[in-house]
């Protein structure tokens, strides 16, 4: 179990170990948040570390919440942070418009064509200097920046969408 009283020390020791993400990269620690499911249901409802108590939460309940840019080299994050759960999102205004194109806001969005890994290899063929810049690091690869900015690793980006494209086919 974690307690209420670790949790502001764990998420001070990632703000610290991660400083100059902050401070280089645009890397934004939201807080640590306790994950609350309801009874009978697949809803999930979320409550600041300083709500819960210390019988509420185990390490799988909890998570480090992270804004990041679009821009960002996923590999520098941690998927843990002792013992807990490192989660982030990527800032809205920082997507390039290349993943909304032929996206109908009206209808729903399903995360592989979204984030279908074709978008990320165009982006990457047209944009190699920008992500460089962002990077901050000139000898970057093609491969390198594809695995930076697409989640950690293209190739397993690769794999999500087509097991998550073959599920949405097979559940129709």
């Amino acid at each position: 179990m974690t307690t209420n009283n670790l949790m502001p020390k764990i998420l001070e020791r990632f703000v610290k170990k991660h400083k100059n993400l902050i401070e280089d990269y645009g890397l934004d620690v939201v807080g640590i948040f306790g994950d609350i499911k309801t009874n009978n249901s697949n809803e999930i409802n979320i409550t600041t570390s300083q709500e819960i108590k210390s019988d509420d939460f185990n390490n799988d309940d909890v998570h480090i919440s992270c804004l990041i840019p679009f821009i960002f080299d996923h590999r520098q994050l941690p998927a843990s942070f002792e013992g807990v759960r490192v989660i982030c999102g990527i800032i809205d205004n920082t997507i390039p418009a290349i993943f909304s194109d032929g996206i109908n806001e009206r209808e729903p969005v399903f995360f592989d064509q979204y984030w279908n890994p074709d978008k990320f290899v165009r982006f990457v063929e047209g944009n190699i200097d920008k992500i460089k810049e962002g990077l901050k690091r000139p000898s970057v690869t093609r491969k390198e920046a594809l695995d930076a900015i697409c989640f950690g690793d293209y190739n397993a980006h690769v794999e999500k969408c087509e097991e998550i494209l073959i599920k949405r086919i097979c559940s129709c």
